[in-house]
């Protein structure tokens, strides 16, 4: 398989249930993180770079999508992850969570915020130590959210 245009690390091979891409560049941050993803049973695929991250996207699916707001010099308006993310085939994108951290973000943001972003959860720095809990139900509410669409796909074999 190719290798990613920035470091030449492979992809960490699927051998999880469930897979999260980590779009941090914040050392910090990536740690907290990717600690609780791990304890709740996912394989992390960490990118440091944009097109590393573009090419872990389109190389194999992922559950969970983390990104920083500042990612590589990036802003909310502007991400270029958000973009690569909102340009997914819907039938793509609705199999993604997708949660956005940033220093004045928080998970008791109103729902309206992430949804102008094109996220499911909105995290800043207070909510890591509770990160576990607020992964774990905003993937409950998204398969229930998603879950007629899901059914309805697979009775007329559309699902991804």
């Amino acid at each position: 398989m190719k290798q990613p245009p920035s470091t030449g690390a492979p992809l960490i091979p699927i051998a999880h249930d469930f897979t999260a891409l980590l779009c941090i560049d914040e050392p910090d941050v990536l740690e907290g993180v990717r600690a609780p993803l791990a304890e709740l049973g996912f394989a992390v695929q960490p990118a440091v770079t944009v097109a590393e991250a573009v090419f872990y996207l389109h190389s194999q699916p992922y559950d969970v999508v983390v990104v920083n707001e500042t990612f590589c010099g990036a802003d909310a308006q502007t991400h270029p992850i958000l973009s690569e993310l909102a340009e997914l085939p819907l039938d793509l994108r609705r199999l993604l969570f997708i949660a956005f951290f940033g220093a004045g973000r928080s998970s008791n943001a109103p729902e309206m915020e992430a949804f102008a972003l094109s996220v499911d959860l909105l995290l800043g720095p207070q909510d890591l130590p509770n990160l576990k809990g607020l992964v774990g139900r905003g993937l409950t509410r998204h398969a229930g959210f998603y879950a007629a669409y899901h059914a309805a796909a697979r009775r007329l074999g559309n699902e991804v």
